[in-house]
C-alpha cells in the first residue's frame, strides 16, 4: 500500500515538473560603440516557436514564455 502510494506521488511529481517549463528572457540593448542604449529596437527569438519584443525607453527588454 505505501509502494504504491509513494509511486503514485512520485509519477504527479515527475509529470508536474515538465508541465510548468517556462523562461524569462531580459536585458538591455546598447549601440557597440558609443553604449548608449537602443530605443525601439526589435528582438526576435526563435525557439520552440517565434518571440519577439520591442525594447523600451531605457532600452531594455523582457520575453516570457
Amino acid at each position: 500500500m505505501k509502494k504504491g502510494f509513494f509511486l503514485a506521488v512520485a509519477l504527479f511529481t515527475f509529470l508536474f515538473s515538465f508541465a510548468q517549463q517556462t523562461f524569462t528572457l531580459s536585458g538591455t540593448v546598447r549601440d557597440k560603440k558609443t553604449g548608449e542604449t537602443l530605443i525601439g529596437a526589435t528582438i526576435v527569438l526563435k525557439a520552440n516557436g517565434t518571440y519577439s519584443v520591442i525594447s523600451n525607453g531605457y532600452g531594455f527588454y523582457s520575453i516570457t514564455d
